[in-house]
């Protein structure tokens, strides 16, 4: 995993943790799915896509490379703007940070 992405998961994850509120410094939002929250934090950053990396992980754990975490969660997640709080995304982050500690 690139240190980029490694640090876009702990941005991520440390908004999360903290109550996820829409002001911050990436404009992470709870209707953003990660691909599209990677989109923000590369922007703030000056940063090349992560998006490709990011569904190769997806897919390296099995996962679909559009909806990882379902479609129809994806789909009501997003109207509900909850996107932040679906166990299966979070827990999937975390697994994936633990697993890659040195990027």
């Amino acid at each position: 995993m690139s240190k980029e992405l490694k640090a876009f998961l702990r941005a991520w994850l440390w908004w999360v943790m903290t109550d996820a509120n829409e002001d911050n410094p990436y404009g992470f939002r709870g209707d953003m799915g990660l691909c599209y929250a990677s989109w923000f934090f590369r922007r703030v950053h000056e940063l090349g896509s992560l998006e490709p990396e990011l569904k190769k992980l997806f897919w390296k754990d099995g996962l679909d490379e559009v909806y990882p975490f379902g479609e129809a969660d994806f789909d009501e997640r997003d109207e509900a703007g909850t996107m932040h709080l679906c166990p299966k995304r979070v827990g999937w982050v975390i697994k994936t940070l633990k697993e890659n500690p040195d990027a």
